[in-house]
């Protein structure tokens, strides 16, 4: 999810001052937002109110069931990971299209992603996979396959650049995450047939993960990608708002925990997605140039270890290089 769509169009430097207070607010109000009720238990849906209980019924008197909380403060950095999908207070991890998460997870994404842009059409196909190594540390490996159809031109096709980006998570408390991440992308794609950068880049960015309560999570990303040989360098900012919401009758009694006591996505979770996404040169060929997108996007949980997810892109601002995009991404959990 560090890869960014080619070509974005361009929109308001605003972009960035709004995304920091918004944080700042969120981040500052979420110990008051956490006491807010996490799920619809109270409208009298049996269902919301037994996925936050652990099934503790079956157990024997001596049994206790084992609920590690995901990416705990007070776990070392070599802790091994605590198998979880959700949050220390139970809310659901919902991963993003274009923002690389806060927490930390296991999962292999399979992306199909098509871009209508002015000059020319673009698929890509990435596969792509999140590792948690321990309950602090964590890596990312990105691998897209890209064809391009340009006007008037031939086609080319071909393997993009690859990216890894070993990530830490920072902050870890029941309403809100902070993490580190590191992002290097190697030139493995073709760079005369459009298909690759040509150079080594690097981004660092830190991201945000806000639970707000009512089912509503925040998140947030902001960090600077520079080109090693270049040196030029973008400013990106990303921000999305998630609400979840569950699928009638699909919630099963023990769909919210592995046999083993881990914490796992209950069937027919649904999440509806809405994500910013914005960049800023600060020097080189787009210094002063910026420009972002708008997704949105629904993810639906399939069996439990399975995501269905759909999102559709539009360019903000009048300078654009970009028209629209769609992506349709099945993932695994594991």
């Amino acid at each position: 999810m560090l890869t960014h769509l080619k070509s974005p169009a361009p929109a308001a430097r605003g972009l960035l001052l709004l995304t920091i207070p918004v944080t700042a607010c969120a981040w500052s109000m979420a110990p008051a937002l956490g006491q807010l009720p996490r799920t619809h238990a109270d409208s009298g849906t049996e269902s919301h109110a037994r996925w936050h209980q652990a099934p503790t019924a079956h157990l024997e008197e001596d049994e206790v069931p084992t609920l590690i909380p995901p990416n705990a403060a007070s776990d070392s950095w070599f802790a091994p990971w605590s198998h979880s999908h959700t949050s220390k207070s139970g809310t659901p991890f919902v991963h993003l299209f274009g923002l690389e998460p806060a927490f930390l997870d296991r999962d292999l994404f399979m992306d199909y992603r098509t871009i209508n842009g002015l000059d020319e059409d673009e698929t890509e196909v990435e596969v792509e996979l999140e590792w948690a190594l321990t309950n602090r540390l964590g890596v990312v490996f990105e691998l897209p396959y890209v064809r391009l159809d340009p006007d008037g031109g031939d086609s080319s096709a071909g393997v993009g650049d690859w990216t890894i980006a070993p990530r830490a998570l920072l902050i870890a408390a029941d309403d809100y995450l902070l993490s580190a991440n590191l992002g290097i992308t190697f030139p493995t794609g073709n760079e005369g047939e459009g298909l690759g950068s040509g150079e080594v880049s690097v981004s660092p960015s830190l991201s945000a993960w806000f639970d707000l309560g009512q089912w509503v999570q925040l998140s947030a990303q902001a960090g600077i990608e520079r080109g090693r040989d270049s040196g030029d360098r973008e400013a990106f900012y990303n921000g999305a708002l998630v609400y979840l919401f569950q699928a009638p009758g699909q919630l099963g009694e023990h769909d919210h925990l592995h046999g083993d006591g881990r914490r796992e996505h209950p069937r027919g979770l649904t999440s509806a997605i809405l994500e910013l996404s914005a960049r800023t040169g600060l020097n080189g060929p787009n210094d002063g140039r910026s420009r972002a997108e708008l997704l949105f996007g629904i993810s639906h949980n399939l069996a439990g270890a399975w995501d269905l997810r759909a999102g559709y892109q539009v360019a903000l601002g009048g300078d654009r290089d970009l028209e629209n995009a769609a992506v349709l991404s099945l993932v695994r959990h594991f």
